[in-house]
């Protein structure tokens, strides 16, 4: 049974909502059902896709209206190597019934190369809420939030091998839907036929690390106290993830499904803690398999979990950050700097 497919804008009935885009929608939301009934055994659900002119002050407007703890209040759309088109959130506690925020922008043109990435993004968007409902279909409970940092380390995974997912699922769609005629030779079409963001992204994110490397020292030097740094350097990590992911989904989509590179080989001898860290990332983002039933996928999902939360301690310990258990709360250690990874300032 297919999905229910609601499109509307966001003014309401805003004309520049155009058939053409509200057709590719539902068809693309039909491709996604079709693959929710053949290859899991979750249920039908909900997709409500808004297309906003926006994208920000619409996804505000749905705080109190979404099941989750995120504080959709002081969303934003700036992200580390780009900026956010879509957000995906989910109106039932099964996360059955999802709600996709598409900023306007994306559909305004009708070119190829636009409705390449129109294709890609709206495809991405829809991958999240099948995932989101696979995680939830059996009816177990949500990952419990936390502020511990080896269970934030088990979010920062989730938040950043989802992105690789989604990109890999909304590449799959790409190349289903249409093709492309390279120097005579055709091929399916790629999501790099819109856009190519690998070198920039990687770039964007060995900054982050040397930027999270100098937040650890401006402790050490008292510059800032230890509550200032861990809340700067933590959501800093999870940037950068996920930035990594879109680049490693890029890089894996242009090797025709072979093993690509591993992204950050390229700033392995100036971030070697990163490169180790994303080296497993990788591996997991593709050991990881989405498409299964929903009892396997949980299952698979826990573990693939942990062996992220393992890499990204010992990432932190790379930086010099290490934790051990105090009470409810946590002990953060701080090793000297000859001790620590530190970058090469130029």
């Amino acid at each position: 049974m297919d999905d229910l497919v609601i499109v509307r804008s966001d003014p309401p009935d805003a004309q520049w909502l155009e058939d053409r885009v509200v057709n590719l929608v539902r068809l693309l939301a039909g491709v996604v059902s079709r693959l929710r009934e053949v290859e899991t055994d979750a249920g039908p659900g909900v997709r409500e896709i808004v297309v906003s002119d926006d994208l920000a002050s619409t996804v505000r407007k749905l705080q109190g209206e979404v099941v989750g703890d995120e504080a959709l209040s002081e969303f934003d759309t700036s992200r580390l190597g780009g900026v956010v088109v879509g957000k995906t959130m989910f109106r039932s506690e099964d996360f059955s019934e999802a709600v996709v925020v598409m900023d306007s922008a994306v559909f305004r043109s009708d070119d190829v190369v636009s409705q390449v990435g129109q294709i890609f993004l709206l495809g991405h968007e829809l991958a999240h809420a099948l995932i989101g409902q696979l995680r939830r279909a059996d009816g177990s409970p949500p990952m419990s939030p936390s502020f511990l940092p080896w269970e934030t380390a088990r979010w920062l995974t989730r938040y950043a091998l989802e992105e690789y997912k989604a990109d890999r699922i909304a590449q799959v769609l790409l190349g289903a839907i249409g093709t492309a005629t390279v120097d005579g030779v055709v091929r399916p079409l790629r999501s790099t036929d819109f856009k190519i963001g690998e070198r920039q992204w990687v770039l964007a994110a060995g900054d982050s690390v040397a930027s999270i490397a100098r937040a650890v020292h401006s402790y050490r030097c008292r510059e800032i106290d230890l509550t200032t740094m861990w809340s700067t350097v933590e959501p800093m990590a999870s940037d950068l993830l996920i930035t990594l992911a879109h680049a490693q989904a890029e890089a894996d989509e242009v090797d025709d499904g072979a093993d690509g590179p591993i992204v950050t080989e390229v700033i392995s001898a100036e971030a070697p803690p990163l490169h180790r860290l994303w080296y497993q990332f990788a591996g997991l983002a593709r050991e990881w398999r989405v498409l299964q039933p929903v009892a396997t996928f949980r299952e698979h999902e826990a573990g693939i979990l942990d062996r992220g939360r393992d890499a990204l301690l010992e990432f932190w310990e790379d930086l010099g950050l290490t934790f051990r258990p105090e009470g409810e709360s946590f002990y953060l250690s701080v090793a000297a700097p000859h001790l620590a990874w530190r970058p090469v300032d130029r």
